[in-house]
């Protein structure tokens, strides 16, 4: 493919970063090393992009009137936030997005974990959930989209903006992405109109506030496939954030997660010498039979004792994994 640019400069998909930071006085980008996530300034060969991705973000807000807008720049999708300074000044926090969505063929999970995810019965609502960058969505999406492939049928996604470019045909199924805005009812308006639309599953980009939680714990009581991520440092916070979140909309929320809740997946991002990041995984399954103790402790709301059936879980994956070699 090729790039057009203005005056042959440098090309900002020629730059290996993962979020950029532009705005007045503000030229940054994050990179990954294998000491981890580190900030620098631009480079100046490519400053005259990141000026020109500055100017175009500036008429993207406006033309959107939202501070949180998807912008395609230099052959690169960016889901990108606004935020003002305390002088001020506008600046904007721009997160680089693939180009190519990953399969599980892409991604190194557990076997065990991937034949869960590709239950033909699976319903319930599934959360991803880690720190920023640690590849949440990169799982989710992966997971919509091999179960589209292999299985069939629709996937709605619900995302303010959507990050990665999933809209089409994906094997047997098809994938429509609904960006979400204020405009077209917010996440209220969409979460209705997709549960009613028969779509096998429904993505939500990140469950963040209220509304949000609530809906995606309804829509999984009602028998759909409900896929999304939130930011938590294990599994326990994760459950205990979905709950503070949903708990002013509906008093028993214990209850409902304890009957709605199907998986939590906790992801990490473990970085080998050559920069490249493999996915370390927990996970909390209620799955079929497993987890009729950790919806017990979720009906009483002892989100502490799901420790130990984490814990034991995993003692029994491996006991598996080990007597299937033998």
């Amino acid at each position: 493919m090729i790039i057009e640019t203005t005056e042959n400069r440098a090309c900002l998909a020629d730059l290996e970063f993962i979020d950029i930071y532009v705005g007045a006085g503000i030229f940054d980008v994050k990179i990954p090393t294998p000491q981890g996530i580190v900030r620098q300034n631009v480079p100046e060969r490519f400053l005259p992009a990141a000026h020109e991705l500055l100017e175009r973000c500036l008429e993207r807000l406006a033309q959107m009137n939202t501070p949180d807008f998807a912008i395609q720049f230099d052959g690169v999708m960016f889901r990108s936030s606004q935020m003002t300074d305390t002088f001020g000044e506008r600046f904007f926090v721009l997160r680089r997005m693939p180009k190519i969505v990953k399969t599980f063929d892409d991604i190194a999970l557990p076997p065990w974990l991937t034949r869960i995810l590709l239950e033909p019965d699976l319903r319930g609502l599934v959360v991803v959930a880690g720190e920023m960058g640690t590849g949440k969505t990169t799982t989710a999406a992966a997971t919509v989209l091999t179960r589209l492939r292999d299985l069939g049928g629709v996937a709605l996604t619900l995302e303010d903006p959507p990050e990665l470019n999933m809209h089409g045909i994906h094997g047997k199924g098809r994938c429509i992405q609904v960006a979400v805005t204020a405009e077209n009812g917010g996440y209220r308006q969409q979460m209705v109109r997709a549960m009613r639309s028969a779509a096998d599953i429904i993505m939500i980009g990140e469950i963040r506030e209220e509304e949000v939680a609530f809906q995606a714990i309804q829509a999984s009581l009602n028998g759909h496939l409900v896929i999304s991520t939130t930011h938590a440092g294990d599994i326990r916070q994760a459950i205990e954030r979905l709950a503070t979140f949903a708990r002013p909309r509906v008093e028993n929320v214990s209850e409902l997660l304890s009957y709605g809740l199907t998986a939590v997946i906790h992801q990490e991002l473990h970085r080998r010498p050559d920069g490249s990041a493999i996915p370390k995984v927990s996970v909390l399954s209620m799955f079929g039979n497993e987890g009729q103790s950790a919806r017990s402790s979720l009906r009483q709301g002892r989100t502490d004792q799901l420790i130990h059936e984490i814990e034991m879980q995993a003692r029994r994956r491996v006991a598996g994994s080990l007597a299937a070699t033998h």
